[in-house]
């Protein structure tokens, strides 16, 4: 009785360990299934999305393939307009050749027929009279330009003789004061040919005369005076020596 007691037991332990184990393999079983069909959820979700973004890219891409060929035909038209304005150009530009090789021999006619009608003698009245036409032109172009002349030597010697006074009142070598004048000469002509070299040399000859006269004890305001007096001499000086070339080149050009 004692073994089939401890028999029975043993089969009982044995049974409820089966079951046990059936239940956990039902369970791991059941929890496969629920993994499985969460994924295929899953999986499902995520190809239906991507199908979504496949279609949606389809439509865009028909879409943007639509357009380029509505761009395509109308570069197609402009291009073709554009040929039409160029041939049309061309032959207007054709036309206005012949029309104007037209022009010059119906100019050339009617001067052919204008030189019948003058005669040798007449032309050369003509020439002569041009001629002396010219010649009276030149004639009061050179009155004009003495006369100007006249005008700005004598301003240019009013001008000097104000400056000489001026150095004489202030007890300045004349010779000092031909030294700045000729100096601001210079530097104008430099400044006029963009000579920088020169404007600097200038303005430092210049500095130099002016910090020498400060030593002698001169009014700072009387050097201002007499080195604008020398610049506005300077600049006299050069447009009349400019009136003076002008004048002996206009003669030599005519000739």
């Amino acid at each position: 009785n004692t073994v089939s007691k401890e028999s029975a037991e043993r089969l009982e332990a044995e049974y409820r360990k089966n079951i046990a184990d059936y239940n956990e393999l039902i369970g791991k079983y059941s929890g496969l299934q629920e993994s499985r069909n969460d994924l295929s959820r899953r999986n499902e979700s995520r190809l239906r999305q991507e199908g979504i973004s496949l279609r949606e890219n389809l439509a865009d891409a028909r879409q943007q393939l639509t357009i380029v060929g509505e761009e395509r035909n109308n570069l197609l038209i402009s291009s073709e307009q554009k040929n039409q304005e160029i041939q049309t150009l061309t032959t207007q530009m054709t036309t206005l050749r012949l029309e104007g090789n037209q022009t010059h021999q119906e100019l050339t006619r009617i001067q052919e027929e204008r030189d019948e009608r003058i005669t040798p003698l007449e032309l050369q009245e003509l020439l002569t009279n041009l001629n002396q036409r010219e010649e009276e032109v030149n004639s009061l172009k050179n009155k004009l330009n003495q006369a100007e002349e006249g005008k700005l030597t004598q301003k240019l010697r009013s001008e000097e003789n104000r400056l000489e006074k001026m150095a004489k009142k202030l007890e300045i070598d004349w010779d000092i004061v031909q030294v700045l004048r000729d100096n601001y000469e210079e530097l104008i002509r430099a400044r006029k040919n963009f000579n920088r070299d020169e404007i600097k040399i200038c303005q430092n000859n210049i500095e130099t005369i002016r910090q020498s006269l400060l030593g002698g004890d001169f009014d700072t305001d009387d050097l201002q005076d007499v080195a604008e007096k020398c610049e506005k001499v300077a600049e006299l000086r050069i447009e009349l020596e400019q009136q003076l070339e002008a004048r002996i080149e206009v003669p030599l050009n005519n000739n």
